[in-house]
């Protein structure tokens, strides 16, 4: 079984992804770990993620051979919906943490029209006042569209750094074990 870590957008993500991948290193038999071109500074392609340059890095780069499941924070969450949506990712699970709702919809991201087929069984992992998006807001959005693929799991937290490994380890490994 392989894992594909798709982190958040802020370049401080990557030593979060780094993070990630040691704590599950001892469960998957090969793990990617995407890196995001905006992170290079050299390269200045902007601040936020393109979601079209990383579905074409997804496609080059991630062990795409089944099966796989995937492990994904905030806007990694989002770029996973979009490539299943898409047909590039056919992932056994997911486990999605601190999901961006608002600023997705804000930011006129089709989510709303993704998650409509999206029947991929999956972990939403959301701090009850996560600032990026609050636990109810994921919930209401999840059941208002609704979807019975989803298990939703509520942190008390304010914040949106996701960093309890070993928490975040024991919940997903009970999900994606299923």
């Amino acid at each position: 079984m392989n894992l594909i870590i798709l982190p958040g957008n802020s370049p401080r993500n990557k030593e979060w992804a780094h993070q990630a991948a040691e704590a599950f290193d001892d469960e998957f038999d090969l793990i990617y770990t995407q890196e995001y071109r905006h992170w290079d500074m050299d390269e200045r392609i902007g601040e936020i993620i393109s979601f079209p340059t990383e579905l074409q890095e997804l496609e080059r780069h991630a062990p795409l051979t089944l099966p796989y499941m995937i492990f994904a924070k905030s806007a990694g969450a989002i770029l996973t919906m979009l490539a299943v949506h898409k047909g590039i990712l056919h992932p056994q699970r997911c486990v999605f943490l601190g999901v961006p709702i608002l600023l997705a919809r804000k930011d006129n991201i089709g989510i709303d029209d993704w998650i409509k087929h999206y029947s991929v069984p999956t972990l939403v992992i959301q701090n009850s006042h996560d600032p990026v998006t609050d636990f109810r807001t994921v919930e209401h959005f999840i059941t208002g569209h609704g979807k019975n693929n989803f298990t939703l799991k509520e942190l008390p937290g304010t914040h949106h750094t996701y960093n309890d490994f070993k928490l975040l380890r024991r919940l997903s490994l009970e999900f994606l074990k299923g």
